[in-house]
């Protein structure tokens, strides 16, 4: 019999020759051949569920722990991949975890993040209630006031107001 290695790990192809010879040296050969290969896929394990968090929540693609196994390729590495879509509220992440052993077969995982916004903006240095005394220049400086959002880095700040008369002239 021989082996002869196959084109990836973990396939080969075994050749067997039977042969028959009579006492008058007729002779007669038979071959079997075996072929061994790997048609089966790797194995992931411990790709995350999908999951809606806060934006400012967002897990890192690190903090998964997804390992590969498969029956003939013990060497085996995982790509990751990531993109993102923006809605107005909200960013969708796909993670896509994929293996390929020697043989080409291939296995992906896929998990899906929502990212939504649930939290309220932040408003900092709003000048405290005052009263002044009439006829006294009142100061409308509004400098300090600054905003923040864990989702939103362009939020825009309005300021209304509204003058209601006081009960005498001047207030």
């Amino acid at each position: 019999n021989s082996i002869t290695d196959g084109d990836c790990e973990g396939s080969y192809v075994v050749t067997y020759v039977f042969t028959a010879t009579d006492d008058c040296g007729n002779a007669t050969g038979e071959t079997r051949t075996i072929f061994v290969l790997d048609t089966t896929a790797p194995t992931l394990a411990g790709v995350p569920a999908d999951v809606t968090v806060d934006c400012g929540a967002l897990p890192s693609p690190e903090d998964a722990n997804v390992t590969v196994t498969d029956n003939c390729d013990q060497n085996i590495t995982i790509d990751f991949e990531e993109s993102m879509v923006i809605t107005d509220c909200e960013q969708i992440f796909t993670r896509i975890w994929t293996a390929t052993d020697d043989c080409g077969n291939s296995v992906s995982e896929q998990q899906i993040i929502t990212t939504t916004d649930t939290t309220t903006p932040v408003i900092t240095g709003v000048p405290a209630d005052e009263t002044y005394e009439c006829g006294t220049d009142v100061d409308f400086n509004f400098d300090d006031v600054t905003i923040s959002d864990d989702c939103d880095q362009n939020i825009l700040l309005g300021i209304s107001d509204e003058t209601i008369a006081g009960d005498c002239e001047g207030s």
